[in-house]
């Protein structure tokens, strides 16, 4: 059996290597409808909701910013903290660097991709096998492509009660350096 990627951590204090169960404010894949003419009275209000291709002003009416209500389906995911100790636990800087999982399932997955992951086929993927002893996140995968900093403000809760062991986080961050220097006509084909 391979070494455990994971360790306990009750540290509630964002660091390098946190597992958090975080609502996925970025990560929203299309379809997206605005809302419009809201009103918030009487309870429970209303609004029109549209299609953001069918408006023309949409995102550029000059009303609050040019900034738009939007409703989207997204999911729950787990997000690994990438930035260093120094930076996550620093109070002055707002932002950590995370990266989304996605879960492996057969029932949803084709055998092939499955296969392609579990064997770090895809240079933009990193593969986290599953471990009985944390069962809780299961058989998932890094999305290098999906990195990117999240305000620790949303890291309020939703913190996991284990973390990546050193290891594995260094094994994370030498394949996202891999991933980084691929050239990009190669991971086109």
């Amino acid at each position: 059996m391979p070494i455990t990627l994971y360790q306990n951590d009750n540290d509630d204090v964002p660091h390098r290597g946190a597992i958090y169960s975080f609502r996925p404010i970025f990560w929203l894949e299309p379809p997206l409808w605005l809302l419009r003419n809201i009103q918030y009275a009487p309870l429970p209000g209303t609004a029109s909701v549209q299609k953001p291709e069918l408006l023309r002003d949409a995102f550029r009416t000059g009303y609050n910013d040019n900034q738009e209500d939007v409703i989207a389906r997204a999911k729950v995911r787990y997000v690994i903290v990438l930035s260093s100790d120094l930076e996550a636990r620093n109070r002055i800087m707002h932002d950590v660097l995370v990266a989304p999982t996605y879960t492996l399932d057969a029932s949803t997955h084709r055998p092939e991709f499955l296969e392609q992951v579990r064997t770090n086929k895809y240079p933009w993927f990193f593969h986290l096998y599953p471990d009985p002893d944390f069962p809780a996140i299961g058989e998932c995968y890094i999305n290098f492509r999906q990195i990117q900093a999240l305000h620790k403000g949303f890291l309020q809760e939703g913190k996991l009660q284990f973390t990546l062991t050193p290891d594995a986080i260094r094994a994370v961050l030498d394949r996202y350096k891999q991933y980084l220097s691929v050239d990009r006509r190669e991971v086109s084909r």
